[in-house]
């Protein structure tokens, strides 16, 4: 959320914040903050004036208030700072009244999208002009539009993270349509609003899991987007690619050598639990086009794609049952079949990439315990191995140790003692060591 917010509020009254804003309607130090006191302090007093009796208007009186002022033609001059002050109403508002007004909402959101689209766009064609006047206009103007477009995006995500959490939250189709306010900022050009919006979406997901409406609802969102990528057009892809691996589902470290390029490597990648909320048709479906992103064969495409693809089989304690099998074999077949397009040398980030989600996705797939699934792993296994063992045929050495290290968790979780492997056979495994053979022949 836009960092305004965090100057009070803690245990704090709507009423209490609204105070405290009030006090600094008269600063001349912080004109800033001075107009927030003051639409603040005359929202206060119009409520007062109202009802004389009240001397502490509630959180839905202020909610109001607020809205009706917004949807005013007056309305104009104060809107970011009306917005801010809706943002701190709203967690304190009935559910019934948040959807009473919710087209309100949406109106008023939209509208003040417009404007800042509008106020940006005339910024950038403007700002070839040598003024130094100008170019102080134009900063500004900047500056407002990425502030207002971060707070039309707070407003949103608060409503969504203050109604409750029951499967018909999403029932309505002017509740998703609300929700596109934060998913048109996906691809953003300024990167603090594209990402306040990822941020944001994945908070109200991971809030609302599960809650296959509002998940779908993304899911097609992010289908769309990736139908329509191209090798020359990624820029939407990429964006959104990073959403994903936002909202996937565990935590784990991508631990590259220190050398290798990226600013992946050596990160610790945090994910929140929203994915979960996905139905395996819609994990099933944005899976294979991450597939199909990489056979356009763009580098950057290819290893963005692998990544999230990582991220989604990854396993880990919270076991990803949602990820259905027959997903899971057709990507190992597929990475098993196009070991070039997807790994090639000269990329060595996708290439150790494309090693461990060969192996996360085998060891996925012996997780689910399945006489099909096991099967399976069972008749790719000694392929499996092969391909890993020939990945550690690379001439960088910290890449031919990161993919034997992954060759070693592949062999202790399919064949170790205590793994799912078991039931593998005797003929699987002497096919196995058959395939390990050729490490004798690198250097």
């Amino acid at each position: 959320m836009v960092g305004f917010t965090s100057d009070f509020g803690e245990g704090q009254s709507t009423y209490q914040i609204f105070q405290n804003y009030s006090q600094f309607a008269s600063s001349t130090k912080d004109p800033i903050r001075a107009k927030m006191g003051a639409v603040a302090s005359a929202l206060t007093e119009q409520l007062q004036s109202a009802d004389p009796s009240t001397t502490s208007p509630s959180s839905s009186a202020y909610f109001a208030i607020t809205i009706t002022t917004l949807l005013s033609p007056t309305a104009e001059s104060y809107r970011l700072e009306l917005l801010k002050l809706l943002i701190i109403s709203l967690p304190e508002t009935s559910t019934s009244l948040l959807q009473k007004h919710e087209k309100d909402i949406h109106k008023i959101l939209t509208s003040a999208y417009k404007v800042a689209m509008l106020d940006d766009g005339n910024s950038n064609s403007n700002s070839n002009s040598n003024s130094n006047s100008k170019s102080n206009s134009n900063s500004n103007s900047n500056s407002n539009s990425n502030a207002m477009l971060r707070t039309i995006i707070s407003v949103a995500s608060t409503y969504f993270t203050t109604l409750p959490t029951t499967k018909n939250t999403f029932s309505r189709p002017s509740t998703l349509k609300l929700f596109h306010v934060i998913l048109t900022s996906f691809d953003d050009r300024r990167p603090k609003v594209r990402k306040h919006a990822h941020s944001s979406a994945s908070s109200v997901l991971l809030h609302h899991s599960p809650n296959y409406q509002l998940a779908d609802h993304v899911g097609e969102f992010v289908q769309t987007v990736l139908k329509s990528t191209t090798a020359t057009d990624t820029t939407k892809a990429l964006h959104l690619l990073s959403f994903l691996q936002q909202v996937s589902l565990t935590q784990f470290s991508l631990r590259l050598p220190r050398r290798l390029p990226h600013h992946s490597y050596k990160t610790n990648i945090i994910l929140g639990q929203s994915l979960t909320s996905f139905s395996p048709q819609s994990i099933s479906k944005i899976g294979e086009l991450l597939l199909h992103l990489i056979s356009l064969q763009n580098v950057i495409l290819t290893a963005s794609a692998l990544s999230t693809l990582l991220v989604l089989v990854q396993d880990s304690s919270s076991t990803l049952t949602s990820i259905p099998p027959p997903f899971l074999t057709a990507l190992l077949a597929s990475l098993l079949k196009n070991s070039k397009t997807y790994a090639p040398k000269t990329d060595v980030e996708s290439y150790v990439t494309y090693t461990r989600l060969i192996v996360a996705t085998t060891s996925h797939l012996l997780s689910k315990s399945t006489q099909e699934t096991t099967a399976m792993v069972k008749k790719l296994l000694p392929t499996v191995v092969s391909v890993v063992c020939q990945t550690c045929d690379h001439g960088d050495d910290e890449t031919v140790g990161a993919c034997a290290s992954e060759l070693r968790k592949l062999l202790i979780t399919t064949l170790g003692s205590g793994s799912g492997g078991g039931g593998l056979g005797e003929e699987c495994v002497k096919s196995c060591v058959q395939s390990m053979e050729c490490l004798l022949s690198f250097r």
